[in-house]
């Protein structure tokens, strides 16, 4: 493991959570030569005309091998970093998420689906509009992967896959889809406090961090029933398909995206994505307010959308692929 992963660890081993955490020295770089100018938003993938997840070539800069993709999180990291030129300030963890964090970019949470509009599992975390270094949620690990405390939209990436082939990409705002943090602890908070004053003979409440935890009243009194939350979500284009403009079997790609956070990504940015389909701008329900519309944007590319795009894709100067080597350093 590199020296200052070392440094880091003992960092966070010793670190109250809370704590502001210093300043650490960059490790000396001599391999990179090709930084992007602009981290890549997570839309540009729409640009992405390989869509088999078995087949990720690497850069031109680097060896012709091919890596043996596994899921649709490993062809989001990949082509991140190899076809938009992005840097991973994280790639996520086993069981908490981000899935992956664009290093001064976006938080990114993947979802593989099969093609019919399932809901997304989230199991026992919430859906986000925003992540920040200040998440007790994250990991610690997460929470110091960039060296200033930082906050970060939120995007979906999901994926309608069938035989390693993404029939539908779905790169989705979480600013049109989650509720704030503070509002999912209301309501879990509300389950929990009625867990806990339920009156029943068969089991004694017992503390927990839980919904409720419970031991039963028989002759053994050994059996411990523990209640957490499985949360899941509807589909954003279920959700949201009175105000979509095309059929979801008629799409190949979307890109839906709060016209704030739309108009904020870089122009040069903005007009490749246009390239990948139509847009089109929406008034969305609100994911917070009830009785108010959200101006949306949806990049919507069709099949002859798709068929028409270059491939490889061509990507403009700030995207230059950065050499596959970086990935370890980061």
């Amino acid at each position: 493991m590199h020296k200052d992963s070392d440094i880091l660890s003992q960092l966070l081993s010793s670190t109250p959570i809370g704590t502001a955490f210093p300043i650490i020295q960059a490790p000396t770089i001599t391999t990179i030569d090709v930084f992007p100018t602009t981290a890549p938003h997570l839309g540009l993938l729409l640009a992405i005309k390989e869509r088999d997840l078995t087949k990720l070539t690497p850069s031109s800069s680097v060896a012709a091998v091919q890596i043996q993709g596994k899921s649709l999180e490993d062809w989001v990291q990949f082509h991140i970093t190899q076809s938009l030129g992005g840097i991973l300030s994280w790639c996520g963890s086993l069981n908490r998420p981000p899935d992956v964090i664009i290093k001064s970019g976006v938080g990114v949470e993947v979802k593989q689906l099969g093609l019919e509009l399932q809901d997304l599992q989230f199991n026992s975390s919430l859906p986000k509009r925003n992540i920040t270094s200040f998440d007790p949620m994250l990991s610690l690990e997460c929470r110091a992967c960039e060296l200033q405390p930082w906050k970060k939209e939120m995007f979906y990436a999901i994926g309608h896959v069938a035989k390693k082939q993404i029939h539908t990409l779905c790169i989705i705002d979480g600013a049109l889809i989650a509720n704030t943090y503070k509002v999912y602890q209301k309501m879990l908070s509300a389950i929990k406090t009625a867990l806990a004053n339920t009156d029943n003979t068969h089991l004694v409440s017992l503390k927990t961090n839980e919904l409720g935890k419970f031991r039963s009243r028989d002759s053994l009194g050994n059996l411990i029933i523990r209640n957490r939350s499985m949360n899941q979500l509807e589909h954003p284009l279920r959700l949201y398909s009175d105000y979509l403009p095309i059929n979801f079997k008629l799409l190949k790609g979307i890109f839906l995206c709060s016209k704030v956070r739309y108009d904020a990504i870089p122009e040069s940015q903005r007009q490749h994505i246009e390239t990948c389909g139509k847009r089109y701008d929406l008034e969305l329900p609100s994911s917070t307010e009830p009785n108010l519309l959200v101006k949306s944007i949806a990049i919507c590319q069709t099949e002859s959308d798709y068929l028409k795009m270059p491939l490889p894709l061509k990507t403009p100067e700030i995207y230059k692929p950065v050499r596959y080597e970086q990935l370890e350093l980061f």
